[in-house]
């Protein structure tokens, strides 16, 4: 597979549930998602909107895309392989992790960027994250030094904080950078690649229980053996076919937009 096919393979992915969903829409005449509960407007509304999500989608990942990729910049080496690390790595590496670090920090002392809370913070600690947006700052971070031997602590942080503030969407975007790696490197194995896919299907149920959870804590004050305890408790009494129903849906509807 090359980089082409696999880009294709997403947008297709995208697509094909945008186009479930609105047939869902249509079916129940209800939206889901991030506007769950509220009724569909028309049908008239369904059809353009579904039309224009999925031209958007063609149209830059497609067309725009192609057209800054013909754009050529000549390499200031040849081969980088064959030269050091980047110089700055270890500088880029700490200023990252401790960027994050108190983001997290932040973030859990005023209740706020948690899934599911309107807590707004007074302090003036928040104009920082204005300027420094820790999430996009690692992704971009991500691109750059994945070679980078501080990286691996750098994603784990990232997972933890996004875990911990009651977000899921991050193992997609993880899901989707590691595979273009590999398709860059030639090293995408489908035996592994299937073996992930079902280990990441299986783990649905804990991890969407474990964000409900954590939505329905008191955020300002995050106690991890009662969240863990009714995530478990929320498991037993569900059963898992039941949590995996209940998990897989919003999965498909975070696709949808």
């Amino acid at each position: 597979m090359n980089i082409n096919k696999y880009r294709n393979s997403w947008i297709a992915i995208y697509i094909l549930l945008n186009l479930f969903a609105a047939v869902v829409f249509y079916n129940t005449r209800e939206l889901d998602g991030d506007l769950i509960g509220y009724p569909l407007p028309n049908n008239e509304i369904l059809f353009l909107t579904t039309f224009a999500v999925i031209f958007s989608y063609l149209a830059w990942m497609g067309l725009v895309f192609k057209l800054f990729s013909s754009i050529s910049i000549s390499p200031v080496f040849r081969d980088w392989s064959r030269y050091a690390q980047l110089s700055d790595e270890k500088k880029i590496g700490y200023l990252i992790f401790v960027i994050q670090t108190l983001f997290f920090l932040y973030c859990m002392k005023e209740g706020v960027n948690i899934a599911g809370s309107l807590a707004v913070s007074e302090s003036p600690i928040r104009f920082l994250w204005v300027l420094f947006v820790p999430d996009t700052l690692f992704l971009v971070y991500y691109g750059i030094y994945r070679k980078s031997r501080f990286f691996p602590p750098n994603l784990v942080l990232y997972l933890v904080s996004n875990v911990a503030r009651g977000w899921l969407g991050m193992w997609i975007i993880v899901l989707f950078i590691e595979g273009a790696y590999r398709v860059f490197e030639g090293r995408i194995k489908w035996s592994k690649l299937i073996l992930l896919g079902c280990l990441g299907f299986l783990s649905l149920p804990i991890l969407y229980q474990l964000k409900l959870s954590i939505r329905t804590a008191k955020v300002a004050s995050l106690d991890v053996v009662a969240i863990v305890s009714d995530t478990l408790t929320s498991l037993q009494d569900l059963g898992w076919v039941d949590a995996f129903g209940n998990a897989i849906w919003p999965v498909l509807m975070r696709f949808q937009h």
